[in-house]
């Protein structure tokens, strides 16, 4: 089940980020310190009902989605779609690594897709860290396009993959 997350979830959903952060840097060979959202940005997303959870085995969060309408400014370099502020952001999407390749990370797509399509946008975007390939798969899987790619400032030294879905 999807469902809004709350302040209880935080725990669940920071322990799958450091899991996620351990799985990157040693399946992926990356050198990844952070992944969005830490403790107090988790907070802030609860309270803006943009932070989602997959709930498993009656209260087990086997995942989660982040999602808003803002942009960073590196967006802007990508020759997006859809020009005008009609899309969504999937900010960061993460399973328990117990559990990758069992539909969840699909699930939770396809209800971003759903949930974007409810509040009127006509596309999705996100970005991916270039090193991370299930993510990459996993996307072009669910009918993302490659726009091109972006550095973030706070973190030059690492390149993201942009995707769209036009919806």
């Amino acid at each position: 089940m999807i469902r809004l997350a709350t302040k209880k979830d935080i725990k669940s959903i920071i322990s799958i980020v450091d899991e996620t952060i351990k799985y990157i840097n040693s399946e992926e060979k990356g050198n990844w310190e952070y992944i969005y959202p830490n403790e107090h940005e988790a907070e802030k997303i609860i309270k803006s009902k943009r932070l989602f959870v997959y709930e498993i085995e009656g209260s087990k969060i086997a995942g989660f989605i982040c999602m808003n309408n803002r942009v960073s400014d590196e967006y802007k370099e990508i020759g997006w779609s859809i020009k005008e502020d009609e899309f969504m952001v999937i900010n960061t999407l993460a399973i328990d690594i117990k559990i990758l390749r069992c539909g969840v990370a699909t699930d939770l797509i396809k209800f971003a897709e759903e949930f974007a399509q409810e509040n009127l946008a006509k596309a999705i975007r996100t970005e991916v860290y270039s090193l991370n390939k299930r993510a990459q798969k996993l996307l072009i899987k669910n009918g993302y396009e490659f726009k091109g790619e972006i550095y973030f400032k706070e973190i030059k030294d690492k390149k993201f993959y942009c995707y769209e879905k036009l919806i």
